[in-house]
């Protein structure tokens, strides 16, 4: 879990961004996009492993 993000930021560094688009609608969605791309948003960090873990999945990722 984020280790596609981490890699992407490891190889493109500032040309990387994460958008958390679980609670945002399109438009909210293409909004933030267009701030980053314009430089007037900024990156969203996306805990993925604390949202597993909070929704009780845990077990859907992490099996015996």
């Amino acid at each position: 879990l984020g280790i596609i993000a981490h890699d992407t930021v490891e190889k493109f560094e500032e040309k990387a961004f994460q958008v958390d688009v679980s609670k945002k609608n399109i438009q909210e969605v293409v909004e933030k996009v267009i701030g980053i791309i314009s430089k007037n948003g900024n990156n969203e960090e996306v805990d993925w492993l604390e949202l597993v873990a909070k929704n009780n999945d845990l077990k859907k990722f992490f099996s015996d």
